[in-house]
């Protein structure tokens, strides 16, 4: 069998309250290789233009010297991937490179859905890096391509596995989409071969993935084009044996990076009641959910199962509210989730009404706080996330439908990412046609202010400016400050978050003197 490596390259994290966190998509893919036999090692730095860890990324690579390396990558760092693969084989690595990930998939979706052909032809060219491309999930594709490569399969035979692109013949060939993986439990489980556990424990954060897909199509996600409709789960006892394996690192805490962990809430709950069998140790866990899961919860009377999810360690939910704008939460494909929440009721009201943006969004926003409310009732933490600088909206309107957000009581943390359209989502198509996607001089998509705290698109106004400025408005609102007492009346190990929080904030805002201020005075409380 043959040596692979696998390279993963982030840029510092763009939300400062995220720590380094494991390459789950590369460790995956290990574990299936190894299981096949295959000698293979991890490579996942991080890279600044100061710290020199790009050169000794590619060192630690060459000196492993594999004959085949995977690549992966968002569209964020897909200069860095790119980069990568240029260095390596200016070095002269004898070794087929393969790009994967997030990045690859949607241009090869985009491609395929005949939205636009610039971005896949970025990668497959004849000047190009690399070699082959994978579309989708990873872990068989790639194992059959390198199966084909190591046996000296002529192309005819390579393009025959699902998934995998190529230059040949003077233009880029993708096959097709692949089949999904149907039954996760088939998968090894992920690897930690070349890594150190100690990076992610202590100060990183350890994910895990028991499902894949998701029921909601929203219009600025991937995930529809990546791997279409129907969840897909790991059983839940094999779920529960992934997590018992990363809860034995004793991590600081465990994310549940799942789209769409309360697609079953039979599985959840038997999940849930599997690691409180086993009397698994875990800090805590935090999960990804939407207003419509925890609706879902209570109008099915299903709401023991928090109380259960409370004991077994699950503390947090991070909720994607996304939007407060009726026009854009259209745009999103939000509208069916927001109208099966509506009573009979309501869907005659909307069905009549003058103004369809307004209601959707008036009954959105009652949904949420009832959805943020209910899970503080049942002891959980809630994080929201708002997205601002969506094709359309003006200023003012953000501003609005940001105050209305900012307004719901319970929310303690936010996060305020910048709109960025992604190639294969289906919004890409009207921002890609709209001319408005910032190009670097040569004309050329630039990729490097794909970030959520970057502008991606040309706007009349500075949304990175805006976006600070909601930021501030937000953990010194009127709101705010009175559920911050709350919560340290009822639970006084909070000021230790909020020391926290608020020492986080003034190092982002040092001129903010009430950020400062808060910080030295809950962090003197925390160690009393």
């Amino acid at each position: 069998m043959t040596r692979v490596a696998l390279v993963q390259a982030d840029l510092p994290s763009f939300n400062r309250d995220t720590v380094r966190s494991t390459p789950l998509g590369l460790m995956f893919i290990c574990g299936q290789l190894e299981r096949a036999g295959h000698e293979v090692r991890i490579f996942h730095n991080v890279v600044t233009d100061e710290n020199g860890a790009l050169d000794s990324l590619v060192t630690s690579v060459g000196k492993f010297d594999p004959e085949h390396v995977g690549i992966t990558s968002m569209s964020r760092t897909h200069p860095l991937a790119e980069n990568i693969a240029y260095t390596l084989r200016r070095i002269k690595l004898d070794a087929t490179i393969t790009y994967g990930g997030w990045h690859v998939s949607g241009c090869a979706a985009s491609f395929r859905q005949g939205t636009e052909t610039e971005t896949l032809s970025e990668i497959l060219n004849p000047d190009s890096p690399f070699d082959y491309t994978i579309a989708g999930e990873g872990e068989l594709a790639y194992t059959n391509l390198i199966e084909a490569l190591d046996s000296n399969a002529m192309r005819d035979a390579i393009g025959n596995i699902d998934g995998v692109g190529f230059f040949d013949k003077n233009r880029g060939i993708i096959t097709k989409a692949p089949n999904r993986i149907k039954n996760l439990d088939i998968l090894a489980l992920p690897s930690w071969s070349g890594l150190s556990k100690e990076d992610y424990t202590g100060s990183g954060v350890m994910n895990i993935q028991t499902k894949r897909s998701c029921r909601f199509y929203c219009g600025f996600c991937l995930t529809p084009a990546v791997y279409k409709g129907g969840v897909k789960s790991f059983s839940p006892k094999k779920a529960v044996d992934y997590i018992e394996e990363f809860a034995e690192l004793s991590p600081d805490g465990v994310v549940i990076v799942d789209e769409d962990f309360f697609a079953d809430l039979g599985w959840v709950e038997e999940a849930t009641k599997e690691i409180i069998r086993r009397k698994l140790s875990i800090p805590h866990i935090d999960i990804f959910a939407s207003t419509f899961d925890l609706h879902q919860i209570e109008r099915n009377g299903k709401t023991d199962l928090l109380k259960l999810m409370n004991e077994a360690g699950f503390i947090s939910f991070n909720i994607g509210v996304e939007s407060f704008i009726g026009k854009t939460l259209r745009k999103y494909n939000r509208e069916g989730m927001i109208k099966a929440m509506m009573t009979p009721e309501e869907k005659s009201q909307y069905t009549e009404s003058s103004d369809h943006n307004q209601f959707l969004a008036d009954i959105y926003l009652k949904r949420t706080a009832r959805a943020i409310e209910l899970a503080k009732e049942y002891g959980f933490q809630v994080q929201g996330n708002y997205i601002i600088g969506n094709p359309g909206e003006s200023y003012d309107e953000i501003r609005e439908g940001f105050e209305k957000f900012s307004r719901i009581k319970g929310l303690l943390t936010t996060y305020i990412p910048i709109f960025i359209p992604l190639p294969g989502t289906k919004i890409w198509g009207e921002i890609y046609s709209s001319g408005k996607i910032i190009r670097t001089k040569s004309g050329k998509i630039d990729w490097t202010r794909f970030s959520t705290l970057t502008a991606t698109l040309e706007s009349d106004f500075d949304v990175k400016k805006l976006r600070n400025d909601l930021e501030q408005d937000f953990y010194s609102s009127e709101r705010y400050m009175i559920d911050m007492v709350d919560e340290v009346e009822r639970e006084p190990r909070m000021c230790n978050y909020f020391a926290k929080k608020y020492e986080s904030l003034s190092k982002e805002f040092p001129d903010n003197k009430l950020f400062a201020l808060f910080a030295k005075e809950f962090g003197e409380e925390a160690k009393k």
